[in-house]
C-alpha cells in the first residue's frame, strides 16, 4: 500500500465556490419563520475547480522508520501489527516552482473572483489511494490472505464483529491497540512547475 502511494503522482486541485447571502423567511399559517439566527441563507451560485499543471515530480518519502517497525524480529517482539499513520507533504523543487504555482493559483482565483458577492477557495493535495491510517502485519507473521498465516486468532475479523455485537467495541479496540506498534510516515512529493 505504501509502495503504491510512493509511485503515485500528486495532484494539486484548487476549488472555488461563489455565493451570496439572501434574506429568507417562509410563511406558514401567516407567521414568518426564519431559518437561522442571522436571518440570511448562503446561496451558492457557482463552483469551479482547476488542477496545477507541473512539469515533473519525484517522491522523497523516508520509509525507514516504518520499515524498522515492520521488520523487527518477532522472537524478541511478539506484537504482530503496526498501525501506520500517513500524512502528505508537498514541496517545491525551487523558488521558481513556487512562484509558478502561485501564479497559476492566482490566475484561477482571479478568473472566479467576480462571479458573485463572496468566494471561498480551498487547495487539496490529492493522492487517489491515500488512507490516513493503515494496519500492517509484520512479515514474520505471514501473509494475511494465505491459509498458513500466523496471525493470532484475536485479530480475525469475526472476533471484531462478535465483540461489536456484544456491545464491547471500545474495550476490544483498546485491548487490540495494546497489541500494536505505531509508526508514522510522511509521504513527501517534490514538484517542479
Amino acid at each position: 500500500c505504501i509502495l503504491n502511494l510512493i509511485k503515485e503522482p500528486p495532484s494539486v486541485v484548487w476549488d472555488a465556490e461563489s455565493f451570496h447571502y439572501r434574506s429568507d423567511s417562509s410563511r406558514r399559517g401567516g407567521h414568518h419563520f426564519r431559518h437561522d439566527h442571522n436571518e440570511k441563507d448562503k446561496e451558492v451560485t457557482h463552483r469551479a475547480s482547476k488542477s496545477l499543471i507541473y512539469k515533473n515530480w519525484k517522491d522523497t518519502t523516508d520509509t525507514r522508520s516504518a520499515e524498522r517497525q515492520l521488520h523487527l524480529n518477532t522472537i524478541t517482539n511478539s506484537i504482530p501489527f503496526v498501525k501506520i499513520t500517513l500524512t502528505q507533504l508537498l514541496l517545491f523543487a525551487n523558488r521558481a516552482s513556487f512562484q509558478e504555482y502561485s501564479a497559476q493559483q492566482l490566475q484561477f482565483l482571479a478568473s472566479q473572483r467576480w462571479r458573485d458577492s463572496y468566494m471561498d477557495h480551498k487547495t487539496h493535495v490529492v493522492l487517489k489511494s491515500f488512507q490516513p491510517k493503515i494496519l500492517a502485519v509484520r512479515g514474520d507473521y505471514g501473509d494475511a490472505s494465505s491459509g498458513d498465516s500466523l496471525i493470532p486468532s484475536y485479530a480475525k475479523v469475526r472476533y471484531f464483529w462478535l465483540f461489536t455485537m456484544l456491545g464491547l467495541t471500545v474495550p476490544y479496540r483498546r485491548w487490540f491497540a495494546k497489541h500494536c506498534d505505531v509508526a508514522e510516515v510522511t509521504l513527501t512529493k517534490e514538484i517542479t512547475v
